[in-house]
């Protein structure tokens, strides 16, 4: 099996076992969860760079992680359908310049990311319609607004997590016909199906 050299140096000088690795690499998968504290903008960057065809990456509580990775990751590794970002430090513009490059978004989650707002979820509402699920727990300056762009735009949504959030009791109403709405079926066979927890590692918490 060929292997990314850059990609498969860095995650194993990351602490990541090598059999491991070797797994990610082969399924486009990176979980750079177990090892956050060592996980820098410069290091998603040359991933990014490096690694063009990377699906599904795992960020979550990654706290040094800025907009500058994201960006990054949304200019080079535009069939991304998968990013868990729960608590990186990041704003509005890194999610909209990903939406804007990331059209293949199925799974994102942003919880904790408390800078965030509307403006956002609007544009990954109106550009990643095959969205399945998003999670926004305790991102405070969400409101309905985004709630009823999601609703219009991303028929596929099975889940929207808003809790802790500004969404009024009407939001969660609408957030609830979304969640239990007849799906149309998906766009593509046989497209990979993520059960929320991601590669396991040891110490993992996503």
């Amino acid at each position: 099996m060929t292997t990314n050299p850059i990609v498969f140096q860095i995650l194993r000088d990351l602490g990541v076992p090598k059999e491991e690795t070797l797994l990610q690499l082969k399924n486009n998968t990176l979980n750079l969860s177990c090892c956050r504290d060592d996980v820098t903008d410069d290091i998603v960057i040359t991933i990014a760079e490096n690694y063009k065809g990377l699906t599904t990456i795992y960020l979550s509580l990654c706290k040094s992680i800025t907009d500058a990775a994201i960006v990054a990751l949304a200019e080079n590794c535009e069939g991304l359908t998968l990013i868990w970002l729960r608590c990186c430090n990041i704003t509005d513009a890194a999610i909209i310049t990903l939406a804007e490059n990331c059209a293949g978004l199925k799974w994102i989650r942003l919880e904790g990311c408390i800078e965030l707002t509307d403006a956002a979820i609007i544009a990954l509402a109106e550009r990643c319609v095959e969205l399945t699920m998003i999670k926004l727990r305790w991102c405070e300056n969400i409101t309905d607004a985004a709630v009823i762009a999601l609703a219009e735009n991303c028929e596929y949504l099975e889940n929207i997590d808003c809790n802790r959030t500004k969404v009024s009791a009407t939001g969660r109403q609408l957030i609830q016909e979304v969640e239990t709405r007849s799906k149309p079926p998906p766009l593509e066979e046989g497209w990979w199906m993520d059960d929320g927890t991601g590669p396991q590692c040891k110490g993992m918490i996503n």
